[in-house]
């Protein structure tokens, strides 16, 4: 069936910063996992064209 490690690998394939998104919150939101400079842009522009969800929205 489905676990949180499945749905975490799915999640960060769908998106082009998942990985970065998961070991933020993995980190408890620890900014040194934040995304930054060409990276930040290049997933906020995927973010509005892809309807994102409210994590995502507060992480970046």
């Amino acid at each position: 069936m489905f676990n949180q490690a499945w749905l975490n690998e799915v999640l960060a394939s769908q998106r082009p910063y998942g990985s970065a998104l998961l070991a933020w919150q993995e980190s408890q939101q620890d900014e040194t996992h934040l995304l930054r400079d060409e990276e930040l842009e290049a997933a906020q522009r995927w973010a509005e064209d892809n309807q994102e969800q409210l994590v995502e929205r507060y992480a970046l």
